[in-house]
């Protein structure tokens, strides 16, 4: 709710809703969606919601709270069994620590959307639950579900073979090592492998049936070379993945930097004490193979990839958070003389976090919601003119389209440098241009303020009048935004809309 109170809406908060709207109206003729797709949440969770009663905030409240809610306790869940693969008893310090990750969840989910990689992290989770069962016992009915959890995992969220798969074939392999060679749990091993592989196929399968029924696009899976060699990428990239962590750990933002840094500190103490009890030999052998597979694997893979040399990118780090939460289990589980001060720092870094958590809270209550109000001023615009539709940015089209529950159309565009284009990005093409195309002599054009941009590009009020030519007339919206008044024709053929 902090996050809702104290951040505007923006297109990827509300993409996938608008675009199931489109489809269950019959319009389902090209779109594109991330490699994250989110099309199974469309399918079992947008849909329902849309044809629920009630406003479109509180609808999208409600799924977030959910979704989020629900992921929370699978990953509770999940990670309790995962924990007594080396741990025989569950002690206390795992619910504190599953506890402080729940106050600082901020940081390491989109907390505020839907649209965020959630769930995945939970089917994540169960795929290394399984596996582990597999290696131990395989069975038929076992090999089934991991071929049909992948087909549907990789295909929501490709980037889980890097950041789950692999690290876990990599830990089977080493506890095979480790297990003085035994021929049976290699044999597991490698029906695992062929388990992923067929998983894999299935997640293609998949993709292409979604690409046939729904003429979507999906972003590719890519690598951000930025023009470096290789070995250039990995030495620019060790500083900026540091950093990415960092920012993945400490806490919601809006606690303020004392609280970030209380987090950090209690972070970087851990990952020191826990050093410190695999050298003693403190922790199972077994147990720091597995943690040191995921870490180093899935940071490995966030530098080479040139992840780390973007900004903002730390969610390709975020399957860390569960290993890291078993870490900080098994760490205040050990019985020396700092456990009892290891749990009176945890108790008090989850203390901190919940008074900033309910004071943040307190202070931003905000039913009306007010961060959006230029959403607003957009939906009573096009309310108290006969418009048909308009256009505008992406942040603020696809909002507009749904906090209006669909009476409002803008249609989006991005911008490019300096010039703006359509865009398909949670948009299908035909309801674009069918709209676009509709009779009307008027079309506006709504700026964010008086321009319209897509960090670093923006498009000004000059670079809108080179591109389009001259406004026929101009408005302004209740927050003092431009609206720029063209023939719907002389944007239609600027744009390159098909007729």
């Amino acid at each position: 709710m902090v996050r809702f109170f104290l951040k505007p809406s923006t297109f990827d908060l509300v993409g996938q809703q608008v675009l199931i709207r489109q489809w269950l109206n019959g319009f389902h003729s090209g779109a594109t969606l991330g490699p994250t797709n989110y099309i199974l949440k469309m399918l079992v969770i947008y849909a329902p919601f849309q044809w629920l009663p009630g406003s479109a905030r509180a609808k999208l409240v409600a799924m977030t709270l959910l979704i989020n809610i629900v992921t929370f306790i699978l990953i509770v869940l999940l990670l309790e069994k995962l924990l007594k693969q080396f741990f025989p008893k569950i002690k206390k310090g795992f619910y504190l620590s599953c506890l402080w990750v729940s106050l600082i969840a901020g940081s390491m989910y989109w907390i505020q959307f839907s649209n965020s990689r959630n769930l995945e992290v939970v089917g994540g989770l169960l795929f290394i639950y399984l596996a582990f069962k597999y290696i131990k016992r395989s069975s038929v009915i076992l090999f089934v579900s991991i071929v049909a959890l992948l087909s549907l995992l990789m295909f929501a969220d490709p980037l889980q073979l890097y950041m789950s798969v692999i690290p876990m074939l990599l830990f089977g392999f080493i506890l095979y090592l480790h297990e003085r060679h035994d021929r049976r749990k290699l044999i597991n091993w490698a029906t695992l492998v062929s388990a992923v592989i067929i998983g894999f196929f299935g997640s293609r399968l998949l993709t292409l049936v979604v690409k046939r029924i729904w003429n979507v696009n999906f972003i590719a899976v890519t690598t951000h070379t930025n023009g470096l060699s290789l070995t250039s990428i990995i030495v620019h990239g060790i500083v900026p993945a540091i950093k990415q962590i960092a920012r993945l750990y400490v806490g919601g933002y809006e606690y303020g930097r004392y609280v970030e840094a209380i987090n950090l500190l209690f972070v970087i103490g851990i990952l020191v004490i826990g050093l410190g009890y695999i050298l003693k030999k403190l922790l199972p052998i077994k147990f720091v193979y597995f943690v040191l597979s995921f870490w180093l694997l899935d940071i490995g893979f966030f530098i080479v990839s040139g992840q780390a040399l973007q900004n903002q990118t730390s969610r390709y780090l975020i399957m860390t958070i569960p290993i890291f939460v078993l870490l900080l289990a098994a760490v205040v589980s050990i019985k020396t003389k700092l456990r009892p001060l290891l749990l009176l720092g945890i108790v008090v870094v989850i203390g901190v976090n919940a008074i900033a958590l309910t004071k943040t809270l307190a202070e931003n209550w905000n039913g009306s919601f007010s961060k959006d109000n230029h959403i607003y001023s957009v939906i009573s615009y096009m309310g108290n003119h006969s418009y048909k539709f308009a256009y505008s940015s992406m942040d603020s089209a696809l909002p507009t389209d749904y906090f209006s529950n669909g009476k409002v159309t803008i249609l989006p565009l991005t911008c490019t440098g300096t010039s703006l284009s359509t865009s398909s990005l949670f948009f299908d093409k035909a309801f674009f241009d069918k709209t676009a195309n509709s009779v009307s002599s008027v079309v506006p054009l709504i700026l964010d303020g008086n321009q319209i941009a897509n960090n670093p590009s923006v498009c000004s009020l000059q670079n809108i009048q080179t591109q389009f030519g001259n406004w026929q007339a101009s408005d302004k919206l209740s927050d003092g935004s431009v609206v720029l008044l063209y023939k719907a024709s002389q944007l239609t053929t600027a744009l390159s809309i098909k007729p």
